[in-house]
């Protein structure tokens, strides 16, 4: 979905947004010099939050955690929690990939599952 001059995937009742047009809709592109430098997304609801909603992400190949920088509560195994809200949210922040592949988002409202996405991370050429 299009947001301004970005794009967005849905996951549950949350949307990451911030990518490019030209790229396919769950493609982060980074720069292979500087790996674990972050990459700036929005994430926004579709509305009210009925409850908290935890957010966590790892590499499908091997299950290292990734990591998010946003101003909610954080957990020490990297997920984030949104918190109950009577209006929609939308919070900058930044999710840091460390190397190439394919990782799993995974959005969970009261411990039940509410959805996934998953971002194909790649280099830029150095």
């Amino acid at each position: 979905m299009r947001f301004g001059e970005a794009y967005g995937v849905h996951a549950g009742p949350i949307w990451f947004i911030g990518f490019a047009s030209e790229q396919r809709s769950a493609q982060v592109v980074f720069d292979a010099a500087r790996p674990d430098a972050p990459t700036k997304f929005l994430l926004r609801s579709d509305g009210p939050l009925a409850e908290p909603i935890r957010i966590s992400g790892r590499y499908c190949t091997d299950s290292t955690a990734l990591r998010f920088e946003y101003a909610l509560a954080s957990e020490a195994d990297g997920t984030i929690v949104v918190p109950q809200s009577s209006q929609a949210i939308a919070e900058p922040g930044y999710i840091f990939f460390s190397r190439p592949g394919r990782c799993l988002v995974e959005v969970r409202a009261d411990g039940r599952f509410a959805g996934n996405v998953v971002f194909e991370a790649t280099t830029t050429t150095p």
